[in-house]
């Protein structure tokens, strides 16, 4: 009855609602960036293995004149290529993430930007659709001064698995999700996500 009662608090706590965007993740323009280049674990070895951070590759304001013509993007090594190919929006959307992200954590101590590792896609029983990251990895976004690019680095050095996923699918399903590896060096996203399908 106490562990009941206690778990049953535990997921009062956490929105299980479509509000939630950990439950139903929205693509937008203001609060959302999809990473196209590298894949999943070169991304997540740079930050967390090598504990490097990543730069963004900025297309030219002249691949956005010339869209016909325009060759395939090549960024550096150590830059993240996004969905978004325009300069402006990705700049509008990395200073809006900054911004979101420094005024939660300054007045509430909360780290909120996160990159989800994995998106399931499931319904709950009314068949809507909801897309729900699996994994998240708490990531910062810096910038020394207005004209220095974002640097996306590690926030804390654990990947976490998404506690509202978890708390939805067992409340509407009675299923859980495989536990968190004790040791995510161990046992990498990839197999995780592996473990889940």
């Amino acid at each position: 009855p106490v562990a009941s009662a206690l778990e049953r608090w535990r997921n009062n706590l956490i929105d299980l609602t479509r509000r939630n965007p950990l439950l139903s993740l929205k693509p937008n323009h203001t609060t959302y960036l999809e990473i196209a280049q590298p894949e999943l674990m070169k991304v997540y070895d740079h930050l967390l293995i090598q504990g490097k951070s990543w730069s963004f590759y900025f297309p030219s304001e002249k691949a956005k004149a010339d869209k016909k013509n325009a060759k395939e993007p090549t960024p550096r090594a150590n830059e993240l290529l996004t969905a978004e190919l325009d300069r402006q929006n990705l700049l509008k959307i990395l200073t809006n993430l900054y911004r979101r992200a420094l005024t939660d954590y300054r007045e509430r101590g909360l780290q909120i930007l996160h990159l989800a590792l994995g998106i399931l896609e499931w319904r709950d029983e009314e068949d809507a659709v909801f897309r729900s990251p699996i994994v998240l990895l708490p990531v910062k976004l810096e910038r020394h001064s207005l004209k220095d690019p974002f640097q996306l680095s590690l926030a804390e050095d654990e990947p976490l698995v998404n506690p509202a996923l978890a708390a939805r699918l067992k409340q509407d399903f009675d299923f859980r999700l495989p536990p968190a590896p004790v040791d995510w060096e161990e046992k990498k996203p990839d197999q995780y996500l592996d473990e889940v399908r």
